[in-house]
């Protein structure tokens, strides 16, 4: 698993995610979405301390997930799957619960739990279906022939993007 947000695109995000909770600090979501960009900058104490703060369990558990990750920690990373799938168990719809079980079965190399969960998030409309092509997270997944058509039923596919 390799995350390719570090530099100055990983700055960028760090910047925004700390004005964001200066702006708001309450706001749900953006101690996790400031570890994200820690986590891609190997920043790892940094990026805890942030998903230690957040509020919304689906996001500290996917920055716990995906930081593992990045380290090689299959076992950790289990772990926090197994977090997320508890969660959707009672709330499978959950906005950005599917996305980050893809995310982390992405990244343990579970195309086929990946792309289910994918088609989860799909159906139920999930607004972090919009990210799906931006983000590195999922990039392992790109070159298998259930992506372009999962692309096109989303909307996002170059063609339908003009």
């Amino acid at each position: 698993f390799r995350q390719e947000t570090g530099g100055v695109a990983g700055d960028g995000v760090n910047i925004a995610a700390r004005r964001a909770l200066q702006l708001s600090p309450g706001g749900a979501g953006y101690h996790a979405i400031l570890a994200f960009g820690l986590i891609g900058q190997k920043r790892y104490a940094e990026a805890e301390a942030e998903f230690a703060l957040e509020d919304n369990p689906i996001e500290a558990q996917a920055a716990a997930g995906l930081m593992a990750l990045s380290r090689g920690q299959v076992a950790a990373a289990r772990q926090s799957l197994e977090q997320l799938e508890n969660i959707a168990r009672t709330n499978r719809d959950g906005a950005d619960l599917q996305m980050a079980i893809a995310w982390i079965r992405t990244g343990l190399g579970d195309k086929a739990g990946a792309f289910a969960a994918l088609e989860v998030a799909r159906a139920s409309r999930d607004p972090s279906m919009s990210w799906l092509r931006n983000g590195p997270h999922l990039q392992a997944l790109h070159s298998d022939p259930r992506w372009d058509a999962l692309v096109r039923q989303v909307g996002l596919a170059d063609d339908q993007l003009k």
